[in-house]
C-alpha cells in the first residue's frame, strides 16, 4: 500500500470516474446494511476491532523496539 498521500490521491481521481462512482452508489448502501446486519448479530466485534487497532498503533509507534526484541529471540533461541 502506498502513501496515505497516493491513496488519497487515488481516492479522488476514483470519485470523479462516474462509472466507478455509479458502482460506489450502487453497492456501498447494500454493504452498509450487511455490515449493520452482522454488527447487530454479533456486536462484540466492535470491541475487537478497536482492539486490534489499538495493538496496530501500538505496534507501528514502537516498531523498533519490538523488532529488536524479535531478533533478540531468534539470536537466543538460535
Amino acid at each position: 500500500m502506498g502513501s496515505l498521500e497516493e491513496v488519497l490521491r487515488s481516492a479522488a481521481d476514483a470519485s470523479e470516474n462516474k462509472d466507478l462512482r455509479r458502482l460506489f452508489d450502487t453497492v456501498l448502501p447494500r454493504i452498509s446494511e450487511k455490515i449493520y446486519s452482522v454488527l447487530e448479530k454479533y456486536p462484540y466485534l466492535v470491541d475487537l476491532a478497536e482492539e486490534v487497532s489499538r495493538i496496530k498503533r501500538y505496534s507501528i509507534e514502537n516498531l523498533e523496539g519490538l523488532l529488536k526484541q524479535a531478533m533478540d529471540s531468534v539470536v537466543r533461541v538460535g
